[in-house]
């Protein structure tokens, strides 16, 4: 490992780096081969996922839309709700190989009784939000990342970067962060980019692509784009004017073999809306309309729920249900949501799929994106088998 010395580099030997080395956005300017994601055809895809989802329970449908922290992973838990993500939180003191051990015993836990081995995702933007520090790379900010405007060192650093993720049995990144600079933001600094488009998206799209080309998928946040508000959405609600298709028009094209999975939505409301983004089927209409025949299925992911910004205008349960009605695939929960609730959330979530008809259609179409994703991004074995560090 290379521990905290890896700042020398980003001053020195990335300026090295040959400066022709200008990166063309995947699915924007032009298109590099597909990696290891396009495993299957089309028609293969698809049955797979029809027959698979053809024979889940009600049960088993509903936690594979449950990203659950690491850190309330407890055996009973996890057997109980068979999640399909797992988000690790608590682990900045551990070292590599307790984190892989950590990982490990989920992911053989979820498949003990038949469950399907869960993609596991960190916050890693780098900066002040790094989850893996002891052992890990020590990564800059984002604002640090960009201003340097090397792109084939970022797409290097990033490469390197997704390979100590892999070992320790890491699927995914939510990251990174594409929202607007905004010197109001507290909760934001040092987390942004640029207010330049352009920037963000080049900047974007050389990190994707070196993540996935150690086999590492990212989640783009935070949609509708927090560049207009200087709220914080831990503690209270906000509004933008307007979603910023300027950034996520041109990222939301690169595939899941351009390493792209989704989009994470955060709680601000969109023009006028009193329901914040990731509970609004308003807010969410266009991207959900688009998102298959245009953008390969993009997963949309929640931000926690447990945050304020939704968690005072809607319960726990509400809150669940109004972001699958509106097109989210994937609630996502934080380290300080209570296990309890989540389990809570989670039983009646199984109860409403059995009696509303609606809400029972929203599930299965989020699970069969959800499946696709596995099934494309599986490396070798059978999917649903463990898989070690998948």
């Amino acid at each position: 490992m290379l521990g905290r010395k890896r700042r020398v580099f980003w001053i020195g030997s990335w300026f090295l780096v040959a400066a022709g080395g200008v990166l063309i956005m995947l699915g924007v300017a032009g298109k590099r081969p597909d990696r290891k994601f396009q495993s299957e055809s089309v028609d293969d895809e698809s049955t797979n996922v029809e027959q698979r989802l053809a024979g889940m329970s009600a049960e088993e449908r509903v936690g594979q839309l449950i990203a659950l922290p690491s850190t309330l992973a407890s055996r009973s838990t996890v057997m109980v709700i068979k999640p399909g993500f797992v988000g690790l939180f608590g682990v900045e003191e551990k070292k590599p190989e307790e984190v892989r051990a950590e990982v490990e015993r989920i992911k053989r836990e979820a498949t003990a009784s038949g469950g399907m081995v869960p993609l596991v995702l960190v916050d890693q933007e780098g900066g002040r939000v790094q989850r893996l520090k002891e052992g890990f790379v020590d990564l800059p900010s984002w604002e640090e990342v960009c201003e340097t405007k090397n792109l084939e060192g970022v797409r290097s650093w990033a490469g390197e970067l997704g390979r100590e993720l892999k070992n320790v049995g890491v699927d995914g990144v939510w990251g990174p962060v594409v929202d607007r600079t905004n010197p109001e933001s507290v909760i934001m600094k040092g987390r942004t980019c640029s207010d330049e488009p352009g920037k963000i998206v080049e900047g974007a799209s050389a990190y994707i692509e070196g993540l996935n080309d150690a086999g590492v998928l990212s989640v783009v946040k935070h949609f509708p784009g927090l560049g207009g508000v200087s709220a914080d959405p831990h503690r209270e609600f906000g509004s933008v004017g307007e979603v910023d298709w300027e950034v996520f028009g041109q990222l939301l094209p690169m595939r899941l073999g351009d390493g792209l999975m989704g989009v994470m939505v955060t709680h601000v409301g969109v023009g006028g809306d009193r329901l914040p983004c990731s509970a609004s089927g308003k807010c969410l209409a266009e991207l959900t309309q688009r998102r298959c025949d245009e953008w390969g299925c993009k997963l949309l992911f929640t931000d926690a729920l447990e945050m304020k910004a939704v968690a005072d205008r809607l319960s726990p349960v509400e809150a669940a249900y109004q972001a699958i009605m509106a097109g989210e695939d994937v609630l996502v929960y934080g380290a300080e949501e209570g296990g309890q609730e989540q389990l809570q959330v989670f039983e009646k979530l199984v109860e409403l799929y059995k009696t509303d008809g609606e809400l029972a259609k929203k599930v299965d179409e989020a699970v069969g994106r959800i499946l696709r994703v596995k099934i494309l991004s599986n490396q070798g074995g059978k999917f649903g088998e463990e898989t070690g560090s998948n």
